[in-house]
């Protein structure tokens, strides 16, 4: 799929284009409980590109030549089975009990393409895994499940 038809989404919502890139697969598993669900994304792409557009006084859109060489310095160009660096993203995600089931399907892929798409040094800023704070003697444990997971690094 070329990814540029997301475009007519991404512009009005995140104010980025996609210029160039190719989706050649994409699967999600979820092992869903009540509260919190255990993830796996799989996204295959290659040759990613991306604008970063800003508005201008007359409501146009105009690229951002310094955000938009940001953006591709932060972002991986490829993720294929068959390079090094591959990732796959396994991560746990925390239901909001107070919207839909979709809703619940819809965060759980969405919080698995920071763990793919960024770099390395992107990915740590991105995701923040909560420490666990020391207990303090008596208190009961309490249990984070917000954001939880690896990516796996795939090499033949």
């Amino acid at each position: 799929m070329d990814l540029t038809s997301l475009n007519s989404s991404l512009k009005p919502l995140a104010d980025i284009e996609i210029v160039s890139g190719q989706m050649r697969r994409i699967q999600f598993y979820m092992n869903a409980g009540r509260f919190e669900s255990s993830n796996k994304l799989v996204f295959d792409y290659e040759d990613l590109h991306v604008e970063v557009l800003e508005k201008k006084s007359n409501d146009k859109m105009k690229k951002n030549v310094l955000l938009s060489a940001i953006a591709n310095g932060a972002i991986r160009k490829n993720n294929l089975p068959n390079e090094k660096n591959y990732l796959i993203a396994d991560y746990k995600s925390q239901r909001n009990v107070y919207r839909a089931p979709t809703n619940y399907i819809t965060q759980g892929i969405i919080q698995g393409f920071p763990r793919i798409v960024p770099v390395k040094i992107v990915q740590k800023m991105i995701i923040k895994d909560k420490k666990k704070p020391k207990q303090k003697k008596g208190q009961s444990e309490t249990k984070d499940v917000s954001m939880k997971g690896d990516n796996k690094l795939i090499e033949d």
